[in-house]
């Protein structure tokens, strides 16, 4: 007997992945399915039953990873919006430095290396 695909994933998490499906049906025919991918970004990917969930069409990635991903596609845009994101973190502060930190932490590594670069210090 096979279980549904959801079975696997944990109980508290399972609205993540209805909202995802409903946007995978909400897709128009006409849509070209190699470009309208959904993501689920999340590092508690434990709990979403990874293998299971691609099955259905949808990705889960880290968080660092989807960032990385970003700065792949997109470098002078992604910087673009942490530079933006700097600017708007006012209370508290956060330094350039301490975002490269975080981004290290959470996986970022190419991201937070392009930051470094862009910047000449961190």
């Amino acid at each position: 007997m096979d279980r549904h695909p959801l079975a696997r994933v944990h109980e508290n998490d399972r609205h993540l992945i209805a909202a995802a499906l409903v946007l995978i049906n909400g897709l128009d025919d006409e849509d070209d399915p190699a470009l309208c991918k959904v993501m689920i970004v999340s590092d508690n990917t434990k709990h979403l039953a990874l293998a299971d969930t691609r099955k259905l069409g949808i990705e889960v990635i880290k968080a660092g990873a989807f960032l990385d991903r970003l700065f792949g596609v997109a470098p002078r845009r992604t910087i673009q919006a942490i530079a933006k994101t700097l600017h708007d973190l006012q209370k508290p502060p956060y330094s350039r430095a301490e975002l490269v930190a975080a981004l290290r932490l959470h996986g970022a590594r190419a991201t937070a290396e392009g930051l470094v670069a862009t910047a000449g210090s961190a």
